[in-house]
Parts: structure tokens; C-alpha cells; sequence
């Protein structure tokens, strides 16, 4: 009996640090804690590989950083700057390019499950406001590089719906879903002039659907 309770007294030593390191998602959402984001992708079509005549190809780069504060329990303002830019050539003589970058400024409400759970879903809604730019690139036509002057404004309304998974305490992929209304406060050609739009011409509405990565980083970690 006492060998047996040496044993389990060990085993319990051992497994005291342990229970001391883990921690819950309920630490992730608690205030004053961060979260850091980023999604991004890089597109590029070689076009036809077995058409010699062919010169076809595009590519694109997209970035989205983000950094969000909890505020309050489950609960988080969150800042998102983002840059996108691609060119699609058909060929050597004609390619089209476009860049546009902007930053987000959202919050976001986070429904956990359980907040003793060390893994699992947690969905997020929220509402945001951006803010657009889309200047003029140049493109390539004839053979000929032209100049654009060009400088479209936008201000964006998003319902974002996200969908993490923490595949544990601290990191977690997730699914967003931003449903956007945009509407376009300034618009200046190719030629530098101003373009007179009615207000329905101004207004669009779009979906976008990203994937990215999550750390989570709670207060107390913060404080050391």
C-alpha cells in the first residue's frame, strides 16, 4: 500500500505542472487580450504550357493583416489593413494591371460553446466600416505603356461573419464570410478628370469569402 502511494503521489506531481500550463478558450476571449490575424493569397496562371504561341498568363497578391483588442469579455474592435494588385497579360503586347489597398475598422461578437474547452468551434458576427483607394496602374496596349491617372474612392459597410476552429487554446484557422456594401465617393478617370455618377450608378454590393490564420494571446500573457 505504501509503494502504491508513493506511486500516486508522483504521478500527481507530474501531472500538477501539466494541469497548472494548460489553459481554456475562455483566457483567449477575456479582456484586454489580442489577437492576431492574417489571410493572404498569391494566384499565378502560366496559361497554355503546351501552345508554344501562346503568352498568355495573370497573377495576383493579396494581404490582409489584422490585430483585434478585446474590449470586454467576448467582445473585440479590430483594425485590418489589406493591399491586393494584379496583372493579366494576354500577350507581349497587351497586359492589363490594377492595384487597390484600404484598411477595416470593425467589431466583432464571439459566441463560445464553452469557455472550458481547450479546442472547437467558435463563431463571430460583427459590423465594420473601410475605406478604399484604386489608383491607376498603367497597362500595356499595342505594345505601348500608358499612363493612368486614374483614383477611385470607396467607403465599404460589412456584416462579417466569421467561423474559428481552435485546433488548440491559442491558434485557430478560420472562415469569414463579409457580405459588403460599397459606394464610390470620388472617381477620377484615366485622365486625371473628376466622373460625374448618379447615386445609383455609385452603390454596389458584393460577397467575399477568406480563409486565414489566427494566434490568440490573452491578457495575462500580455502582463509578463
Amino acid at each position: 500500500m505504501r509503494s502504491i502511494r508513493i506511486v500516486a503521489f508522483a504521478a500527481l506531481m507530474l501531472l500538477l505542472p501539466v494541469g497548472m500550463a494548460s489553459a481554456d478558450l475562455g483566457e483567449d476571449f477575456e479582456p484586454g487580450g489580442i489577437a492576431l490575424l492574417g489571410s493572404g493569397s498569391l494566384y499565378y496562371d502560366l496559361g497554355s504550357i503546351l501552345d508554344s504561341s501562346s503568352q498568355y498568363n495573370s497573377w495576383s497578391l493579396s494581404l490582409g493583416p489584422e490585430v483585434d483588442f478585446l474590449f470586454q469579455r467576448n467582445s473585440t474592435f479590430y483594425l485590418a489593413p489589406y493591399f491586393a494588385y494584379s496583372s493579366r497579360q494576354l500577350n507581349s503586347s497587351n497586359i492589363t494591371r490594377s492595384m487597390y489597398y484600404g484598411a477595416v475598422l470593425g467589431f466583432l461578437g464571439y459566441l463560445v460553446p464553452d469557455s472550458k474547452a481547450m479546442n472547437g468551434l467558435v463563431p463571430a458576427l460583427g459590423v465594420a466600416i473601410g475605406f478604399e483607394l484604386d489608383p491607376g496602374v498603367g497597362d500595356k496596349v499595342s505594345g505601348v505603356e500608358t499612363t493612368d491617372s486614374s483614383l477611385y474612392t470607396y467607403v465599404d459597410l460589412m456584416i462579417p461573419v466569421r467561423f474559428y476552429y481552435f485546433i488548440n487554446d491559442r491558434l485557430a484557422p478560420y472562415l469569414s464570410i463579409v457580405p459588403r456594401v460599397w459606394y464610390e465617393v470620388g472617381a477620377i478617370n484615366s485622365s486625371g478628370s473628376p466622373v460625374t455618377l448618379t447615386f445609383a450608378q455609385r452603390v454596389y454590393m458584393d460577397v467575399g469569402i477568406y480563409f486565414g490564420m489566427s494566434l490568440w494571446v490573452p491578457r495575462k500573457k500580455i502582463s509578463l
